[in-house]
């Protein structure tokens, strides 16, 4: 082609190009005259594809060589650092911060009138002195009388949460050899007692050693360092002020000992004050802090996998790959889990099967048998010459005093809290002073590394009548203190942030991240610009997660950045809406109308009723920002005037859809208004008042999820309820798992089931307030089945004439006593022979 002929073509393309130019100013001039603002917004990440990037993150591998500086070729000078002081009030927050907390709970006048301050409990040893001898191989038999012993489930048997438990007992006519089992009870006469026993695991020992010395290879280390311990001891609805207030000898043994006392020179402490939750309950907390993100990318990754489909626990044992403990078992720690309760709060994140090396969980199950109570997160129940707690804690000791001079990690779960008074914490106080004690004194001599967390998953739940601030800020700011070694902190050189972060905002993920990073430090200092803490970043929910150890939380730090929803935000303020606003609000109107439909919707069975809305009895609204407002509304249903729920829904225009619309088919959301259009979107809907024991247990007995399903009060279901085959099939198998006992006059329920090592279940007494239930009227054969003492009797109840009582179920002569509404096991009567059902 002749240049000529080039140049005429270059000349084209330019006048078309100045052409284009010309004309694209036009249409940018025309949208700065408009009105109506135009929103550009990049491709939007969904939930399942963030949660696919988290997957793919975690499946890579990226090597440690080249992220640390091992210790050898590091110099750290030793400067004289001062212990935190851990006082009630805390520090005075920065002014510069941008999210300050509306408050950090109760003050204490409003405590002292919700926890009751004189609440005292019972001192197990005194009520049951200990009779159990143990000498780390076998049971002693020291009982005077008749004895027998039960030994508890191999570490292998270990099963999490809530599933049936074999229980028996044997003749303790001589020494019992313990072999592999970590727990024994033992029955002297009428009084029962338990032992707790760590087995060493030489298996566990080999591997972390093994992988310890190829870290250490692969890094050029030539003189190991110190040994590291990490352990989490979590206590379930411990608001930071709730610790205060249930604490006070365990809190001034640390502030006597380690600021100003025999500790001072080795050991520091750290109290953080916006320690911010992440959800109301455990898992939404505890999922970002064991896993480094939120539960709805857990379940995303989890797909369709039930925790009780036994054919399913492959998919939890893959996802538990990334936890935080198979994270240390990777780093060359021993590992330790131990959750103290029969319940199913984290199960459903983790499945049944927990991989580490020391679970313990199947003690408190096989209790429940022993002292005959499963209920001791609501009453205060003595383990014979101890309480629930107590064992949780020497099980600890023992591990950390086994392991000497491996690294380990733990993470224990005590409920003790989590019950309605908020005062049976109370009874931790001197156990856990003790296990104070033992745990510095141990690590004050061992010239070893700890970093103890004692913390809440959350705070003390809000109850359903509870509508000030104060009561929803405690929720929201769980305790955290951690307690390290000063030349720990030194050699780290955390002392600048530590000091920092205790005063702002700091999130579950920041948590998870500080693990990661502290189980690099026995073999030297993460870089900050490494390729493993940048990679551990992008495993995380956002951007914005640092180690408290590494790095300074920024004052300009917000809940937005640490994917804290908005409604729970402790930094932003709800304004009380007033009756007449409400009654004028189609938003409102509309936010319970998605609510009460997500709600039926979410159940199946023909047991849970629908439920229809009743009244609302709170509500406040929070402006997030121009064109963004939060409603929290609180609100009854027809169906039964003791349920409570707390809703919080989104309202902004529809013009900001792109924005503010979380595209997720648990928040549906509707389009409202004629001239202006605005969407609508439930946001979460949650049960918030008790619903325990018949509730509960129907619900589960119908595989439907308890805060949602509302079945009929007992004495509600008539006789053509009767003639639906799934409400029988549900009755039969209830009535089916349960024995029904007769007592002798004047003894409880609670006396008799557990002298047959059950536990007297007292919603099975309010199923029995409906006379069709307790004589199973759908049957032909009306003979029942009772045991009394030893024996067992038909006894045909058809012949007894049925006398309505408050709270009693027995018999006398042929008259039937049925409780009409409050129901006891602790209930007897010098006539009347109790009716118990027994589980």
């Amino acid at each position: 082609m002749a240049l000529s002929g080039i140049n005429r073509n270059i000349s084209l393309i330019v006048l078309l190009m100045l052409i284009g130019f010309f004309l694209l100013s036009i249409y940018v001039l025309s949208l700065q005259e408009s009105k109506e603002t135009i929103y550009f917004q990049g491709p939007k990440l969904s939930d399942a594809d963030k949660a696919n990037i988290i997957s793919y993150g975690l499946s890579k591998d990226i090597p440690i060589r080249g992220s640390i500086d091992i210790w050898e070729s590091i110099n750290y000078s030793s400067s004289e650092l001062a212990s935190n002081i851990l006082n009630f009030e805390g520090k005075s927050l920065e002014e510069s911060l941008v999210c300050t907390p509306l408050g950090f709970g109760y003050s204490k006048t409003q405590s002292d009138k919700i926890f009751d301050p004189l609440a005292n409990y019972q001192i197990c040893e005194e009520v049951n002195p200990e009779f159990i001898k143990y000498n780390k191989t076998h049971l002693i038999n020291d009982c005077k009388g008749d004895s027998f012993y039960s030994l508890g489930s191999a570490p292998e048997d270990e099963i999490f949460g809530r599933v049936s438990y074999d229980f028996s007992w044997n003749n303790f006519d001589s020494d019992v050899e313990t072999k592999n089992h970590e727990f024994a009870f033992v029955k002297c006469n009428e009084k029962r007692n338990a032992e707790v026993f760590l087995k060493y695991n030489s298996i566990a020992v080999e591997r972390a050693r093994n992988i310890t010395k190829s870290i250490e290879n692969d890094l050029g280390i030539k003189s190991p360092g110190r040994p590291l311990t990490v352990f989490l001891v979590i206590f379930d609805s411990l608001s930071r002020h709730h610790m205060y207030r249930s604490f006070p000898k365990s809190l001034k043994y640390l502030n006597d000992t380690i600021v100003k006392g025999e500790f001072k020179d080795n050991f520091i402490m750290h109290d953080f004050l916006i320690n911010h939750a992440h959800g109301e309950n455990t898992i939404p907390n505890m999922i970002p802090y064991l896993f480094g993100y939120s539960f709805n990318y857990h379940r995303l990754r989890l797909k369709k996998y039930d925790y009780k489909n036994p054919e399913h626990q492959q998919a939890f044992k893959d996802i538990q790959k990334d936890s935080i403990w198979k994270h240390y078992e990777k780093m060359g720690f021993i590992t330790m889990f131990g959750f103290d309760i029969i319940w199913d709060f984290l199960v459903p994140a983790v499945g049944r099967k927990v991989l580490a090396d020391h679970v313990f969980t199947n003690f408190w199950k096989a209790s429940s048998k022993v002292f005959g109570t499963d209920n001791y997160i609501n009453i205060h129940s003595c383990f014979g010459s101890h309480d629930s707690h107590y064992y949780m804690l020497k099980y600890v000791q023992e591990y950390l005093k086994t392991y000497e001079g491996v690294n380990r990690f733990g993470y224990i779960h005590i409920t003790t809290a989590h019950e309605k008074s908020g005062t049976i914490i109370k009874t931790v106080d001197d156990d856990l002073h003790n296990f104070l004690q033992t745990v510095l004194k141990q690590y004050n001599d061992n010239n070893e590394d700890i970093v103890l967390i004692l913390g809440g998953d959350h705070g003390k739940h809000v109850s359903e009548t509870d509508f000030i601030r104060e009561g929803w800020l405690e929720n929201m700011l769980p305790a955290q203190i951690i307690i390290t070694n000063k030349n720990f902190v030194q050699k780290m050189n955390a002392e600048k942030n530590l000091n920092l972060n205790v005063k702002r905002l700091i999130s579950r993920p920041d948590w998870h991240l500080t693990l990661k990073h502290l189980s690099t430090s026995p073999y030297g200092l993460l870089k900050k610009d490494s390729n493993l803490y940048k990679h551990w970043k992008t495993t995380t929910e956002t951007d914005n997660i640092i180690s408290i150890f590494m790095e300074e939380s920024p004052t300009t730090r917000t809940c937005k950045d640490l994917n804290i929803e908005e409604y729970l935000c402790v930094c932003l303020p709800y304004r009380e809406i007033t009756r007449e606003e409400i009654k004028s609000s189609i938003f409102i109107t509309e936010i319970i109308n998605l609510s009460i439909q997500s709600i039926n919707q979410s159940k199946n069975s023909l047991i849970c009723q629908k439920l229809t809305f009743n009244k609302i009895i709170y509500a406040a609204e929070r402006l997030i920002e121009e064109g963004l407002t939060i409603y929290r509304l609180r609100i009854t249903i027809n169906e039964n005037i003791d349920v409570v729920f707390e809703a919080f829904g989104s309202v902004f225009s529809e013009k900001t859809k792109d924005f503010y619309l979380k595209e997720n088919v648990l928040m549906p959301y509707k389009v409202v208004g004629k001239k202006e259009k605005f969407i609508v979107q439930l946001l979460k809907a949650v049960r918030i008042d008790g619903y325990a024991g018949y509730y509960e247990e129907i619900a589960l007995a119908i595989n439907e999820k308890a805060p949602y399903c509302i079945p009929k009060l007992p004495k509600e279901f008539n006789d053509m309820d009767f003639t639906q085959e799934k409400i029988i099939s549900t009755f039969d198998r209830i009535l089916e798992e349960h024995t029904i006992r007769l007592t002798k006059a004047n003894n409880t329920c609670n006396d008799e089931c557990k002298k047959y090592d059950s536990v007297c279940q007292p919603w099975i007494i309010m199923l029995f307030s409906n006379k069709n239930i307790l004589m199973q009227s759908w049957h032909a054969e009306r003979l029942y089945q009772i045991y009394y003492e030893d024996g067992l009797q038909d006894i045909d109840l058809t012949y007894y004439e049925p006398f309505y009582t408050k709270n009693i179920l027995g018999v006398l002569n042929k008259t039937l006593y049925i409780p009409e509404s409050e129901y006891s096991c602790d209930l007897s009567d010098f006539e009347i022979q109790m009716i118990c059902p027994c589980k």
